[in-house]
């Protein structure tokens, strides 16, 4: 019977070890597919799931929570699943099992938990949790260091074993693999996103110093306010991409708006204008002293439409900012239609950019002001110099003067004897009014003697005047009489008006040319317009916005820059209007529209 029992024994010894064959391959199986598995994910939320599933499963085990170390607040932590949410909990170094096992670096392998002190029975109270058998295990990288804990509860039909626990220890080595190169990405990712912010802010950084030095460029290059605008406005829209850039500034008692748009033809210069300001965003921002910024901006109560009206354009997003000037403010900067990013509209990186040019252009307004004042007053200063160009123009009609009274000297006929005296008595008005305008100009005097003139008779007068003057420059005076009817107007005060455009005309047009004085009447505004057109070189480009300021000239040595302002004063008091276009090498025309009855 025991010869019988012997190879019995061996098919059980020989079927326990296929038994645990067959485990260990399966158990082998299962490492290789969590070694596969933790090799698909970089992310750390994931990976720990992922840790704590499958080695709660080939544990044969209830359930398993994997601790991280923090080492900055020398605490374990790990998220656990609390309904559909993720909760992370935290426990102290030494505080539990999972405590203890990280700070001494030893296995636990515990039958019964609630026998053991070190075992906090607060959780199973809190969830109702039964918690029987533990095997909790540091988890350790390649350099021996523990990076966290595993812990592993409630063996199914069992005790944890030893075999257990090496099989829990090359899990752990696997996984403390898999979480240092999370880490480690993690890492490499966020070095990568502070490089890449680094490196935006460096971009921006420079974009903004470029700005400064450009506009700085600027500031040393501008003579005139105008051009520099024109200058300022074309850097923001480039700056910060934009539809359209307005600046409205105040300067003396009036209230100026320029505009530029994106989309306007390149190399028209910016758009200045006089406005009458509403109570709109611009006004708000330069009184205030307060930003704004707006990604609806038609459904804005504050919205108006002077600049959008300005740009001839539909307003989507709007930022504008104060020009700093001292206690007050010059006036504000404004921005319309972000381009690019048209959704997203103006940023708060575009309002603090706005600011800083803003400020560039307080300073750059200031500075022109100022060379403007200095200018103006060294001009005003050197009155000799004033005095020469005034005798400059006194020229023509004293050699006329002289002129006729060498005639006369040698006339016996009474009659062209009086014909030269009358010649000599129109230029000494002539002289008289030149003189008087000047003078009354500087003073800042308006006053009108307004009398009815036939617009013949007056324009005979002048054009007998201008034909003496244009004889020697081989000049061809063209007169034009559409209307020839009555005029109310202070007559020395137009004639010399039109003196000065003519002397103008006379000085640009070096080898000759036409000049034409074109009057028509227009019924719709009860309006006399005169077109005086030269055919010289034309105005140039950079003096056209600022012809009708004082002391502008070019081109003449002797010039006093006062002509064209005497001439604006002139039309204005008069209650009409004076505008000119120019193209160059074809010539100007000024344009006159005098009212046929001024209120007096």
């Amino acid at each position: 019977m025991s010869e019988q029992s012997q190879p019995d024994m061996l098919g059980e010894q020989v079927e326990a070890l296929n038994h645990k064959l067959k485990t260990e391959r399966a158990r082998f199986q299962a490492i290789q597919e969590i070694g596969t598995a933790l090799s698909s994910t970089l992310n750390l939320d994931v990976l720990l799931a992922l840790i704590m599933e499958k080695t709660t499963k080939l544990m044969d085990a209830d359930r398993s929570t994997l601790f991280l170390m923090d080492e900055e607040k020398d605490e374990l932590w790990s998220k656990v699943a609390q309904g559909t949410e993720q909760k992370e909990i935290r426990i102290a170094m030494g505080e539990g099992l999972a405590g203890w096992v990280a700070r001494t670096g030893e296995t636990l392998n515990i039958k019964d938990a609630y026998k053991d002190d070190r075992f906090n029975k607060k959780v199973d109270l809190e969830s109702g949790y039964q918690t029987r058998t533990i095997l909790c295990q540091p988890m350790r990288n390649h350099r021996g260091k523990i990076i966290g804990v595993m812990q592993v509860l409630n063996k199914h039909h069992d005790y944890f074993t030893v075999e257990d626990e090496l099989l829990l220890s090359a899990l752990n080595g696997q996984a403390a693999i898999s979480i240092e190169n999370s880490k480690l990405y993690l890492n490499v990712v966020g070095k990568n996103i502070e490089l890449l912010d680094t490196q935006e802010r460096l971009r921006q950084r420079v974009a903004e110093i470029d700005l400064l030095f450009q506009i700085e460029k600027e500031m040393n290059r501008a003579v005139h306010v105008d051009r520099l605008i024109d200058s300022l406005l074309r850097q923001a829209v480039r700056a910060i991409p934009c539809q359209g850039a307005g600046l409205l500034f105040k300067q003396g008692d009036e209230w100026r708006l320029f505009s530029y748009s994106y989309l306007q033809e390149a190399g028209s210069a910016a758009r200045g204008r006089i406005v009458t300001p509403v109570r709109g965003v611009s006004m708000l921002v330069a009184e205030s002293g307060t930003d704004y910024r707006s990604n609806e901006v038609d459904h804005d109560p504050k919205h108006d439409p002077m600049l959008t009206e300005a740009l001839d354009l539909s307003p989507g997003n709007a930022v504008c900012v104060p020009v700093p000037g001292g206690t007050n403010s010059l006036g504000a900067l404004h921005l319309i239609n972000r381009r690019n990013q048209p959704r997203e509209g103006f940023t708060r990186s575009d309002l603090k950019l706005l600011t800083v040019i803003a400020g560039q252009v307080s300073s750059a307004m200031l500075l022109a002001q100022q060379r403007t004042e200095e200018l103006n007053e060294s001009r005003l200063s050197a009155i000799g110099q004033a005095l020469s160009g005034v005798l400059h123009d006194l020229k023509t009609p004293l050699t006329i003067i002289g002129g006729n009274a060498q005639l006369m000297a040698g006339e016996d006929d009474a009659t062209e004897r009086q014909e030269s005296a009358q010649v000599i008595m129109r230029q000494l008005v002539t002289v008289r009014n030149m003189t008087g305008e000047i003078l009354s100009f500087a003073r800042g005097e308006a006053n009108l003697l307004l009398q009815k003139v036939f617009v013949r008779d007056l324009m005979a007068e002048i054009a007998e005047n201008l034909k003496e003057q244009f004889k020697s420059k081989k000049m061809e005076l063209i007169l034009e009489l559409n209307y020839a009817d009555e005029l109310r107007v202070d007559s020395a005060k137009i004639q010399r008006a039109f003196y000065n455009l003519a002397n103008n005309a006379r000085d640009a047009m070096t080898a000759g040319g036409t000049f034409t004085i074109e009057s028509q009447f227009d019924e719709a505004t009860d309006m006399v317009v005169f077109n005086l057109t030269d055919t010289g070189p034309g105005i140039p480009e950079e003096l056209r916005s600022i012809v009708f300021e004082s002391f502008v000239t070019q081109g003449k040595a002797n010039g006093t820059g006062l002509g064209l302002a005497i001439v604006k004063k002139v039309v204005e008091q008069h209650g009409g209007t004076v505008s000119f276009e120019s193209h160059s090498g074809q010539g100007t025309c000024f344009t006159l529209r005098l009212p046929r009855n001024p209120n007096p």
